[in-house]
């Protein structure tokens, strides 16, 4: 959460929530290695390639 906190100027507890939220609306799944997975990235910006675009974070 600190890598985003920093790249993004907020407090830690900012981007959990925010994380929280798109959890639930279930647009993007953090997977076991601490990586979050955007859902239908690809789709929604018109890119070809895989379902998931992978951000690495430090939890």
């Amino acid at each position: 959460m600190r890598t985003l906190a920093v790249e993004f100027n907020r407090e830690e507890s900012e981007v959990m929530v925010a994380l929280d939220v798109f959890m639930e609306l279930e647009m993007v799944d953090i997977k076991d290695n601490n990586v979050i997975a955007v859902k239908n990235f690809v789709k929604h910006q018109g890119i070809k390639g895989n379902e998931f675009v992978y951000l690495p974070i430090l939890i």
